[in-house]
């Protein structure tokens, strides 16, 4: 009982957000991210995100460009100790291409690397 206790309050901490040297983000696929104020614009509408969401997001847009791998993710996000729960990630990219792709089912800002993670679009 004591290790299932101890597991959910591991897994209930809160991860500090992102403290980036930039206050906003603005990617070339007309995604802003104000982090400052915690809001992103997506295609000239506001979108409202979870923490988890939000963080996410940063860290992608943070690389734009570059793969991010699922382990990777994980840990910047959720914490050091995740690593091999991938399914996280894949659920809450696809809340986060529902909330910021004009098409989520043919995306072309959150875009997938198969076997490895995902990278946000820079073109």
């Amino acid at each position: 009982m004591l290790a299932r206790v101890k597991a959910v309050l591991r897994r209930a901490a809160w991860v500090k957000p992102p403290k980036p040297g930039a206050e906003k983000l603005t990617s070339r696929v007309g995604v802003i991210m104000d982090v400052e104020q915690h809001t992103v614009t997506a295609h000239n509408r506001q979108v409202d995100l979870t923490p988890n969401e939000f963080n996410l997001l940063y860290y992608l847009m943070r690389d734009e460009g570059k793969v991010l791998t699922h382990r990777d993710l994980l840990q910047l996000v959720w914490g050091p100790e995740y690593g091999d729960e991938t399914e996280y990630v894949r659920v809450y990219i696809g809340r986060l291409r529902r909330k910021i792709e004009q098409d989520p089912s043919s995306p072309t800002i959150l875009l997938t690397e198969h076997g490895i993670g995902y990278r946000f679009s820079s073109e």
